[in-house]
């Protein structure tokens, strides 16, 4: 049997399964909040980067598309 109905199972300072382990030491618990980790955040100057670098492909690939359909 497994800890679901979410974080409140998760979080309770019990074993709702009777397994052993209680709360995020609990596999079962894993990817539930409050024991998910949080997704990695690329800081501004990255995604700035990131997003320069990505629309300089894109216009050098619609570039090759509109020379390639020239000939």
């Amino acid at each position: 049997m497994e800890n679901v109905g979410g974080n409140d199972n998760c979080s309770d300072n019990f074993d709702n399964d009777m397994d052993g382990p209680v709360d995020c030491a609990d596999p079962d618990c894993a990817n539930i909040p409050p024991c998910s980790t949080a997704a990695p955040v690329m800081s501004a100057p990255a995604t700035i980067l990131m997003t320069v670098l990505l629309s300089l492909v894109g216009l050098l690939g619609m570039a090759r598309s509109r020379q390639r359909s020239q000939f």
